[in-house]
C-alpha cells in the first residue's frame, strides 16, 4: 500500500499522562471514535491514578493503553497486580509495553522482553500489545542491537497469539524515518507501525520533550521542519516534516502506516492542528 495522506491520518493514536486524561472528556468527541490512547507510566503519578484515567479513556469513547514500564516495577507480584488490575477489573484489551529509562532497575526486569518471555501476559485476553521503534536509534543500544531485539520481540509476542503494533519514538529527520522502516521491513516484520510526531509547539518545548524521550535533535534541524522559525517561542505543527515523510514515501509500500500523536502538554492546539490536516488529507 502507497503512502498518502489519506491512509496515513485514518486511525490515529495519542499519547496522555494520567493528568492529562481528565481533559479527554471534554475534547475526545474531535477524534475518531475508539482512537488508541497511550496512558504514559511516570513517577510523578500513582498506579491508582494510572488506574482511574482508564476510566476516563473509555468512558470519552477512545480506547485505552496503558503503558507498562518494565524497569519501574519493584517485584513479579508488582507487575502481576497491575496487569490483573488494568486487565481483568478494567477490562484493557491494549496495552503498550517497553522497558523504561531508568538506568538501574527497580526490580527484577532488565528489558521488556524479560515480561514478554514470562507468563506475564498469558492467560488475559489481550489483542494488541504496542512496542517502541527507533528511527534516530538509542543512546545506550547500538543500531544492530535494536532491529535484533525488535524482530525478537514481535515473533515473541506473535507467538503469543497477540497482534503488535510499534510505534516510534519522536524522529525529525523524515527521511530517516522512511529509512528505518523500509529496513523493518525487509527484515519480514509486517506489523502496523504508527510514527511518533509532536504536536504544536515552540522550540523549548520541543526540545524539553525530546530531551526526555532521550531523542537527538538540534535548533536548526527543528527549524528545518518548520517549528519556531522566527521568533523563538512562536507555535507551529510538524507540517514539513509530513509533507517531506509523504514525499519521501511516494510510490513505495511500506505496510500500515499511521500517526502516533504527541500533544507536548497542549492536548487542545494539537487537536486543532490534526483537524486542519485531517481535512487536507481527503
Amino acid at each position: 500500500m502507497d503512502v498518502n495522506r489519506t491512509s496515513l491520518f485514518q486511525s490515529p493514536s495519542l499519547e496522555t499522562t494520567a493528568g492529562a486524561a481528565l481533559r479527554l472528556a471534554y475534547l475526545a468527541s474531535h477524534f475518531p471514535c475508539e482512537t488508541p490512547v497511550n496512558i504514559a507510566f511516570i513517577d510523578s503519578e500513582s498506579q491508582e491514578e494510572r488506574l482511574a484515567a482508564i476510566d476516563v479513556v473509555r468512558s470519552s469513547g477512545l480506547i485505552p493503553r496503558p503503558i507498562i514500564s518494565a524497569r519501574r516495577f519493584t517485584s513479579d507480584e508488582a507487575l502481576r497486580s497491575f496487569l490483573y488490575q488494568a486487565i481483568q477489573l478494567k477490562a484493557v484489551r491494549d496495552i503498550f509495553l517497553v522497558g523504561g529509562d531508568l538506568a538501574v532497575p527497580r526490580g527484577p526486569f532488565r528489558d521488556s522482553l524479560d515480561v514478554m518471555k514470562g507468563s506475564f501476559l498469558d492467560g488475559f485476553g489481550l489483542d494488541v500489545v504496542g512496542i517502541a521503534g527507533y528511527p534516530d536509534g538509542h543512546p545506550e543500544i547500538d543500531t544492530a542491537t535494536l532491529f535484533d531485539c525488535l524482530q525478537i520481540k514481535v515473533e515473541t509476542l506473535k507467538a503469543k497469539g497477540l497482534h503488535v503494533e510499534i510505534t516510534t519514538q519522536l524522529s525529525f529527520d523524515a527521511r530517516a524515518v522512511i529509512d528505518w522502516i523500509r529496513r523493518v521491513r525487509a527484515l519480514g516484520i509486517d506489523v502496523p507501525i504508527r510514527i511518533g510526531i509532536p504536536g504544536p509547539g515552540d522550540i523549548s518545548e520541543v526540545l524539553k520533550f525530546s530531551r526526555l524521550c532521550r531523542v537527538r535533535t538540534s535548533v536548526h534541524l527543528l527549524q528545518r521542519y518548520g517549528w519556531g522559525t522566527t521568533p523563538l517561542l512562536s507555535s507551529v505543527g510538524p507540517d514539513r516534516f509530513l509533507t517531506e515523510l509523504l514525499e519521501s514515501a511516494a510510490g513505495v509500500d511500506l505496510g500500515s502506516l499511521r500517526l502516533h500523536l504527541y500533544p507536548l502538554g497542549n492536548l487542545e492546539k494539537t487537536l486543532q492542528w490534526f483537524s486542519g490536516w485531517e481535512e487536507k488529507s481527503y
